[in-house]
């Protein structure tokens, strides 16, 4: 199944919860480190300062992050 496949039918709205789930590539744990971890929150905390999503809660896990949101403005994915 090809990448493009997995996005058929989904669509991204303002007000609508998400739970997202995003994996490293190759599932390399670039998060076990405790600086790169504290990044990826830095950037979750910049998303909700631009009321671009509103976080619920969140897991960062060594190879994947689990985030809960609330989209404000945007898309889920931008490729």
């Amino acid at each position: 199944m090809a990448f493009n496949d997995l996005r058929k039918g989904r669509v991204s709205q303002s007000g609508v919860m998400y739970h997202i789930t995003t994996v490293a590539q190759s599932r390399a744990p670039h998060f076990a480190s405790l600086d790169n971890g504290r990044k990826v929150v830095r950037e979750l905390m910049v998303l909700q300062a631009e009321r671009r999503a509103d976080t619920l809660c969140y897991v960062v896990m060594p190879d994947h992050l689990h985030w809960l949101m609330v989209l404000h403005k945007g898309k889920l994915c931008g490729y």
